[in-house]
Formats: structure tokens, sequence, C-alpha cells
């Protein structure tokens, strides 16, 4: 029964107005549990690319790409519900069934948010700073502030957001909502008791989604809490719930990488000059500018 009603909330807004391609579409999420390495204990070998082989491996954290060019982000909501999970606080926020966990993160009506370029990958992770093991015993501390000091000039094509960092923020990029019992804002859950997102445009129009373990066509098994989730095809607004798998290894903030493929990004990103014209529009003084907090600070220490 809670499917039902989850599956025809969506339903609705997709009859009610049919919209065009997708926007911005579900790259990665993390499904490991926070006293669980991916793949368990035993696997010393299955590991992030930035994160490294962590306990918990990142915390709540999931992955965006933007794969319409010149796509205003202001106001647009990810609405996410754990449809197995239960730990409510009583309240429904959106999805009709107080007794499933849900939320919603909302992009804030910002300039920074206004035109956002195709390529761009926006990584959203729960934690401001993550305390966690590398193994057991042994503390490792990660710096996961908001940092929007992107620049795909550079090769830089990564903005992250930090929601605990944001819930600071006297206006916030990014603020959330959640009806899981104990949680403040800034807080959201991605769990393996079929978790589930759909992103909808400014307005409540569907833009993509639902996408998640439990929606029809999935293209992977069920998640366990020793796993992610991750897009096994190039970013593209044509991408479904076919496309995805479970994932042992996760790429948080750049490509994913699965049976030795790597996700090509040269269509979304073809707007960049090639590096001749670009040394000339840089000399004629082109310059991208985005607001830019705690810059290049993100990493381990």
């Amino acid at each position: 029964m809670k499917r039902l009603l989850g599956i025809s909330m969506v339903l609705v807004a997709f009859l009610a107005a049919p919209l065009s391609a997708a926007s911005l579409v579900l790259n990665e999420f993390n499904a490991v549990a926070s006293d669980e390495f991916l793949d368990g204990a035993g696997s010393t070998d299955k590991v992030d690319t930035f994160f490294g082989r962590i306990m918990g491996n990142g915390g709540n954290w999931l992955e965006l790409v933007v794969v319409q060019d010149h796509t205003d982000l202001r106001n647009w909501q990810l609405r996410w519900a754990e449809t197995g999970a239960d730990s409510t606080n009583g309240s429904d926020i959106w999805y009709g069934d107080s007794n499933v966990e849900q939320g919603i993160l909302t992009f804030a009506d910002d300039p920074f948010w206004a035109d956002v370029r195709s390529g761009i990958i926006i990584t959203i992770s729960e934690k401001e700073l993550l305390e966690t093991e590398d193994e057991p015993g042994n503390p490792v501390q990660f710096d996961l502030s908001t940092d929007t000091g992107f620049d795909p000039f550079q090769n830089d094509w990564l903005i992250h957001i930090s929601t605990n960092d944001e819930a600071d923020e006297i206006l916030p990029l990014i603020s959330t909502v959640t009806n899981v019992d104990g949680d403040v804002a800034g807080d959201f859950s991605i769990g393996k008791d079929d978790w589930e997102l759909t992103i909808l445009r400014a307005g409540g129009l569907v833009d993509y989604g639902p996408i998640g373990e439990d929606v029809a066509g999935w293209g992977g098994g069920g998640l366990s809490d020793k796993e992610a989730g991750r897009l096994e095809a190039d970013p593209s607004a044509s991408v479904g719930p076919a496309d995805y798998d479970d994932a042992t290894s996760t790429t948080f903030g750049s490509a994913n990488e699965y049976g030795g493929v790597y996700q090509d990004f040269s269509a979304l990103r073809a707007w960049v000059p090639e590096p001749a014209t670009l040394s000339l529009l840089l000399g004629g003084g082109l310059w991208l500018i985005k607001r830019r907090r705690h810059p290049a600070n993100r990493g381990r220490f």
C-alpha cells in the first residue's frame, strides 16, 4: 500500500503536466550503513575514489549531473522516501503516508542556481565534518563543508554542498526537511530499505524520477547496507531505471566506473572551448564568476 500511494502521487504529476526531457539526473547515492564498509569488512579492495575505504563510505550523500545546458535550478526539489523504513515522527511531508520515512531537499531561490551549465556534477552530503574510521580503531576525519568554487575552464566541474553546513547559513543554498524521528535542519537520509528519489522543477512539475531500488524497471538487485546505487550509462536526459545498478565501489564527485568503463561527459561539456581557443578567450578577459565558500578545503585531515 505504501508503494501505491507514492507512485500514484508521482503519476498524477506526470499526467497533469508532461515535460520534455530531464535536465537533472541522479548519478550515484550511498546506502552503506554507518557501521559497515563497502562490500563488508573483508573486502579490502572495495573503495570510493574520494574517501578511500572508510566505515560508512561518507555517510548520507548523493550525486547529480546537469544534462541540459543553462538549467535554472532555483526552487527545485529533491523528494526522497525510504518506503521500507518507518522511524518517523508521525508527520507526512509529501509521500502520502506518515509511516514512511521521507523528506525534501530544496534548492534556494538564489542567483547561484539560476544558470547551471551541462556537465556540472553536484554532490550533496549531509555531513559538514565527517568523523569515522578507515579501519577498526583508526579514526579519520573529512572536511565536507560547502565548496562552490568550481571552474569548468580549469576542468573543475564539481559543486559540493553540505546540508548541515548550509543549515547554519542565513540563506542556505539547499535546505532540508524530513519526518525521520530525531532529524533536525540539514539532515536527510539514504538507506537500503527501498530508497527512492524524484526530482521536481520549480512549481512542482516532475523533471526526473522516481529512481530507486524498488521502482519498476530498476536495473540492479536490492541494495544491502554495504552497497551504493549508481548510474551505469553516460549521463543524459534519456536514462531511466534500467540504467542503474547496485555497486560495491563508488566515485564521489567524478565519473562513475563500472566493469572497467567510465562515464563519458564529453557531449555534455562540449560548450567549453578547446584549449587553444580557451587561452585566447581567457586572455581577452573571459571569466567564470560564481559565489565561492570555503574555497578548496574539502578533503581528509
